[in-house]
């Protein structure tokens, strides 16, 4: 990687050599005994944990913002992808967490696909994985 970093500086720019594919198959091969359905690669997507588990919601995937939710179970290593009805509108760069007591997660901020930074504070409660 540093070889990388100083070709890039090198040649004018600053690349640190990141591939979102490249690193969903590191992580992939890294926790092989991971199950369900795994997020599809991304960058700059929110992360929150709660009552023991992590939420994942949206981000800049390989054709464009997303705004899918997952939950990951660490201790079943199991991805699970929610349909929730009203969810936030696709995002990257957003912010995310959970409440005191881990009954709700929540999403604000961002960029969304019209460049623009919404403001509204989404709520996520974990019990029935509806907003």
């Amino acid at each position: 990687a540093a070889a990388v970093v100083a070709a890039a500086a090198t040649a004018g720019s600053v690349d640190l050599g990141y591939d979102v594919g490249q690193a969903a198959r590191v992580i992939t091969n890294l926790t092989g005994q991971v199950s369900g359905n795994l997020p599809s690669p991304r960058s700059s997507m929110g992360l929150a944990t709660a009552g023991g588990k992590l939420y994942l919601f949206g981000g800049q995937g390989e054709t464009g913002l997303l705004n899918d939710l997952y939950r990951f179970n660490p201790s079943i290593n199991t991805w699970t992808l929610f349909n929730a009805t009203e969810p936030p509108s696709p995002r990257l760069g957003h912010a995310m967490a959970a409440s005191d007591d881990g009954a709700a997660v929540y999403v604000w901020g961002g960029i969304d696909t019209q460049g623009e930074f919404p403001l509204a504070v989404y709520r996520l409660d974990v019990g029935q994985m509806a907003w």
